[in-house]
């Protein structure tokens, strides 16, 4: 789907401080705080599934009303991540006692990484 080009980036969830603290801030704050919390590992994986849920679903959304490029990229990873999340709790992910670290160590590089570099490679919207 192409982006709407007249929409401006007034569309783009980023753009309202409130909405973006809501889709990404808050659950990275509660993903952080959560490390804290003495959870078993199924309530931690619903609890950060939900997160990275809502964080990707934030992504897929921008990408498709505003065309945001990273969330192209961003939104599905977190999809994947939230889906590792839960697999790893749930006992079918065998990560080894480390699990939790490796989940949100390679959520947060790759968080990084398709955040920064398809921008800085396509640009900030995708064209008409």
């Amino acid at each position: 789907m192409n982006a709407d080009p007249a929409a401006g980036p007034s569309r783009d969830i980023l753009s309202s401080p409130w909405l973006a603290g809501v889709v990404f801030c808050l659950p990275v704050a509660v993903l952080a705080l959560s490390g804290d919390l003495d959870l078993t590992n199924p309530s931690r994986s619903v609890v950060w599934a939900g997160c990275l849920g809502v964080m990707a679903a934030g992504c897929l959304a921008n990408a498709r009303r505003r065309g945001r490029v990273h969330c192209y990229f961003t939104g599905p990873f977190l999809a994947l991540m939230a889906l590792a999340s839960l697999s790893y709790g749930f006992g079918a992910l065998p990560l080894g006692t480390m699990g939790w670290n490796w989940i949100g160590g390679a959520t947060l590089c790759g968080a990084v990484v398709l955040t920064w570099v398809p921008e800085f490679l396509y640009g900030k919207y995708r064209r008409g």
